[in-house]
């Protein structure tokens, strides 16, 4: 991801750096648990529960009334596709090469295409139909 999107973005590590757990401390927590613990967006789900108000009363008591607070307005800045190349040295006489390209959002008009090609070309993982190993059987691998 960092080599398709640099340092922007899908290519920031999901976990962030590790140089930057130093400036973390509680008033920092405090802050992202105040912006992104709200109401709106949180979702509390549940399966199989038999008596739902048993579930919300448990739900209350270890989560707390949450009060209506008031929502920062966040606009999330888009990732442009740069791509790139990343080779990387192995001891082993294997060659691993992945060769990967954008797609497009699950809204786009260019989605049923991007499906047929996944299909011709083949892909371990994108549009498996659901089957146990259906994707590892594909002309790209």
């Amino acid at each position: 991801m960092r080599t398709a999107y640099g340092y922007n973005g899908l290519g920031m590590p999901s976990l962030g750096f590790a140089n930057n757990i130093d400036n973390v401390d509680a008033r920092m927590l405090q802050q992202f648990i105040m912006d992104n613990v709200t109401p709106r967006k949180c979702l509390i789900v549940a399966s199989g529960v038999n008596n739902h108000q048993e579930y919300v009363d448990l739900v209350k008591e270890r989560l707390g009334e949450m009060l209506p607070v008031p929502e920062h307005d966040f606009t999330r800045t888009s990732t442009n596709y740069i791509g790139g190349e990343y080779r990387t040295w192995s001891e082993t006489p294997a060659t691993g090469i992945t060769l990967t390209y954008e797609s497009c959002p699950w809204n786009s008009e260019d989605l049923w295409a991007t499906y047929v090609m996944e299909k011709l070309i083949g892909c371990n993982s994108a549009f498996a139909s659901g089957t146990p190993g259906s994707g590892i059987m594909s002309r790209s691998s």
